[in-house]
Formats: structure tokens, sequence, C-alpha cells
């Protein structure tokens, strides 16, 4: 079974401020380490195969 209190302790959280076309916006910006390969981290962030087993359908240029 997933320990999710685990998973969502293992994200460090920063909110902050950032410049948007309109003026001034939010930001969220989430950081976690894998055990995993920077080719892997990145293709599994990439890939509209990979994220759409975790999100949704994505389509665009990734």
């Amino acid at each position: 079974m997933i320990d999710f209190v685990d998973r969502i302790n293992a994200a460090r959280r920063e909110v902050g401020n950032h410049p948007v076309a309109t003026g001034e916006g939010r930001s969220l910006l989430l950081r976690r380490s894998y055990d995993a390969s920077i080719e892997d981290v990145w293709n599994a962030c990439t890939d509209p195969d990979r994220i759409s087993r975790w999100l949704a359908p994505v389509t665009g240029d990734l």
C-alpha cells in the first residue's frame, strides 16, 4: 500500500511571486528527488504516454 503522507512530505514546496504579462502572479515550486537516472525522470516528464498514465492524455510540444 502507498503511504501518501510520506509521498506528500517527500516534496519540498515553495510559494512565491512570479511576474506575468498582466503584472504580478503567484508561483508554486515543487521539488522532489527520485531514485532514477536524470534521463528516466526527464522522459517521465516529457513523454505523453508516460504522463497520461499519471495525469491525463496530453498533446502539444513538450
